[in-house]
This record gives structure tokens, sequence and C-alpha cells, in this order.
């Protein structure tokens, strides 16, 4: 599965050690991008080049946030979190992972 980053995500991946917030991408017509990612605890920048299968690897957390947002305006979250036994007023931004 190929995955389009752009700047503002956040990513989350073995590769780093914090979540990573993507600063600038450039594509490269060889499949490898190379990518300015800032850490979202350490604030430390780095520059990495990922291949296509590293990119496809990566977690992006607030598209995944922001599909929670969505199911939680519809009152969905709410009914599996019951059948999941989630604590009561769990919201999407304190989730750890």
């Amino acid at each position: 599965m190929k995955q389009h980053l752009t700047e503002g995500q956040i990513v989350k991946s073995l590769l780093f050690n914090e979540p990573m917030r993507v600063e600038t991408v450039r594509t490269y017509t060889s499949g490898t991008l190379t990518v300015g990612m800032v850490g979202t605890q350490t604030e430390r920048f780095r520059r990495v080049i990922l291949t296509s299968e590293e990119a496809a690897g990566l977690t992006i957390l607030n598209e995944i946030y922001a599909n929670i947002s969505k199911l939680k305006a519809l009152g969905i979250v709410e009914r599996i979190g019951a059948r999941k036994n989630w604590p009561v007023g769990w919201q999407a931004g304190k989730m750890s992972g």
C-alpha cells in the first residue's frame, strides 16, 4: 500500500524512538523519499531517506485521531468503548501508543 506523506502529519514507526512530525517531503523517481522530521517530544530535527517499503510501514497518527473524532461525532466510538470496557470519558487525543 502506497502512502502519501505530507507536511504536518504525525507518524510513528519502529524506525524512530518517538512520534515524528513531517516537516518536508521530497519524492524521487526511484521511489525513495527524503523526509525532514521533528520529534514530537524532543523537537530534534532529522532528515531521513525512506524507501517506498519503509514509507508504507509508517503509521500516520493524526489520520487515526481524525477518523476517531469523526466516529465520536457519530456516537460510534462510545458504543464500541462500552463493549470494550474503555473508561468513561475516553478521548482520542489522550490515546497512548
